[in-house]
């Protein structure tokens, strides 16, 4: 049985923030029953075990972390003092693929742009719970809205494939594109097309994955990541690899 893969809800002086949060993301449930999420999306399900830490004193296991959300009061320095205490923990803790930071609104002075560039240079995105109107695109998600979105937009260990109903314990085994190389009997053809078919579907998650972690990247960083996408795309369609010649990615794989 897959361990059900955590992550941690931090409160930076923020408890009302964090304790909401907590709320209304465990609010569907899971597999591992209290203080799960169920992340049931449109290529995949899974169950995220939440664990909600309100003392700055506390120093969870966060090397074990799939993801990890700070909330803080955007108002009070004190409470943005304990984001960059977290940060400096969760750095030390090592790679986290998740990592958002969570306030009420952004303010409107020389202190959001300490926060935003603080937070890109950790690789971070920063949700706002009530952004004021200005802050608001057509299409955009803000609030809860966006954290569900950002999570699901992860290739959580354990998840459970819609495609194929199969369920995947390590994420980074999910995308094995195959190139036909000799021919086959009918029977091996049909079994190649189901397979190919699967890594397609896989594909998509990783997308949302990507996607998602492109927000904090340079231009030249997410050129690369769209060309490593483009060629998994490429080869699950069967094309033809000839033409993938230029793609700084395409010679090393």
């Amino acid at each position: 049985m897959s361990t059900i893969p955590r992550a941690y809800i931090l409160s930076a002086h923020a408890d009302g923030i964090a304790n909401m949060v907590f709320t209304e993301l465990t609010s569907s449930g899971g597999s591992g029953g209290e203080g799960c999420m169920l992340i049931d999306c449109k290529y995949y399900t899974a169950s995220v075990r939440l664990e909600l830490i309100t003392n700055a004193d506390s120093k969870p296991p966060l090397k074990e972390a799939e993801a990890f959300i700070i909330c803080f009061d955007a108002g009070e320095p004190k409470s943005w003092d304990a984001v960059c205490d977290w940060l400096k923990l969760v750095k030390d803790g090592g790679d986290i693929p998740v990592q958002l930071l969570v306030c009420d609104r952004l303010p409107e002075d020389d202190f959001r742009t300490r926060i935003v560039s603080e937070a890109t240079r950790n690789h971070c995105e920063v949700v706002q719970i009530s952004p004021l109107p200005d802050d608001i695109e057509e299409g955009d998600e803000y609030g809860t809205a966006r954290l569900k979105s950002a999570l699901a937009a992860h290739h959580w260990p354990g998840l459970k494939l819609k495609s194929s109903n199969k369920v995947v314990d390590k994420p980074e085994n999910l995308i094995k594109p195959t190139t036909p190389t000799k021919p086959k009997s009918s029977n091996s053809i049909n079994r190649g097309e189901n397979k190919d078919a699967d890594a397609f579907g896989e594909l998509f998650p990783k997308l949302l994955e990507m996607r998602s972690k492109a927000t904090s990247m340079h231009h030249d960083e997410r050129r690369k990541v769209a060309e490593q996408m483009t060629i998994q795309f490429w080869k699950a369609l069967n094309l033809d690899e000839d033409e993938l010649a230029g793609l700084s990615s395409s010679e090393s794989d």
